[in-house]
């Protein structure tokens, strides 16, 4: 891996773990998780005390979006966003993505016409003219894992296109 780490992903969905794995390399470390869940969360760490010893940073980033209005939510709705979007661990830095091109969007329900509507109006919001793309929120993270940001606490870093201006 660049920049000599040791890397341990987790997550739910066992066909994106493996396709991350395939991505990553054999050397990666894979923890099937529900991010929601307290209890795995214990086991994830662990895992990651037994295989790496500890940690030097740990990245979150897990999070659902039920986009309809709030009276169409269930308790199971609620609930699972609640658990999956509050509910992590303490984080010093935070690294707050824009619209990012992610699978999230096909996941909303809605047609391959209206996703590409949406995703439109999206763009449209952003000063860039695009969506970002994965790899730029992780050359963000890597920054706030080197020790070129031994400095920087209690920041967070916007990674926008300008969306916020």
């Amino acid at each position: 891996m660049k920049e000599g780490v040791r890397l341990a992903i987790t997550g739910k969905n066992p066909a994106t773990l493996d396709a991350a794995r395939k991505e990553l390399g054999s050397s990666v470390l894979v923890i099937e998780s529900d991010a929601s869940k307290v209890a795995a969360q214990k086991v994830v760490a662990e895992t990651l005390r037994r295989e790496f010893g500890g940690l030097d940073i740990l990245f979150v980033n897990a999070g659902i979006a039920e986009l309809k209005p709030v009276e169409q939510w269930d308790e199971a709705a609620f609930d699972r966003s609640v658990g999956i979007n509050l509910s992590g661990g303490i984080r010093v830095n935070a690294v707050s993505p824009g619209p990012i091109s992610t699978p999230l969007y096909s996941k909303l329900g809605l047609s391959e016409a209206d996703v590409k509507t949406v995703a439109a109006s999206i763009q449209g919001q952003v000063p860039a003219g695009r969506f970002g793309n994965a790899s730029e929120i992780a050359h963000a993270v890597v920054f706030l894992a080197s020790d070129e940001s031994a400095f920087t606490v209690g920041s967070e870093l916007l990674i926008d296109g300008g969306m916020i201006l």
